[in-house]
């Protein structure tokens, strides 16, 4: 019986988990620790957001990430993806995130206190089986189409 991922995706499983990894920070039934984040991330992996430097390295994700339980009180992140693509250790993924507010805080760009939608195109470049580096767009409150 062959186990290996299907062609096009060995990294998949990797990127579903740390996407559920992330929708279980703001249940609390995910810590944020750094050897959470390590599980996914390189120690020197660094995320690109709109052109910006978010984080680099194990504790700035982990500075980036303690923001999710403090904005939201529940994240999806959409399956199925828009797009699901990888060549070689390349992965290109076009998602949507919606969260659900905490009270006192506010959509980027509406101002809605209820809920954030955004639309999410990410390139991973993958090292040893983590992420190097996560370049996005993101952009928030652009609609379903």
């Amino acid at each position: 019986m062959n186990t290996s991922p299907a062609p096009g995706e060995a990294y998949r499983e990797q990127l579903d988990e740390m996407y559920a990894w992330c929708e279980a920070l703001c249940t609390g039934d995910a810590a944020g620790t750094e050897d959470e984040i390590a599980r996914f991330w390189a120690d020197d992996g660094c995320m690109i957001t709109n052109g910006k430097l978010e984080a680099a390295g194990i504790a700035d994700l982990r500075k980036h990430f303690a923001l999710f339980p403090q904005k939201y009180r529940r994240v999806e992140i959409r399956k199925p993806y828009r797009t699901y693509f990888e060549a070689g250790n390349t992965v290109v993924i076009e998602y949507e995130i919606v969260g659900e507010l905490h009270a006192g805080e506010t959509a980027i760009g509406t101002g809605d206190v209820n809920r954030q939608h955004v639309r999410v195109i990410a390139i991973f470049e993958m090292r040893d089986g983590r992420i190097a580096e996560m370049r996005e767009v993101a952009a928030a409150n652009v609609g379903d189409a």
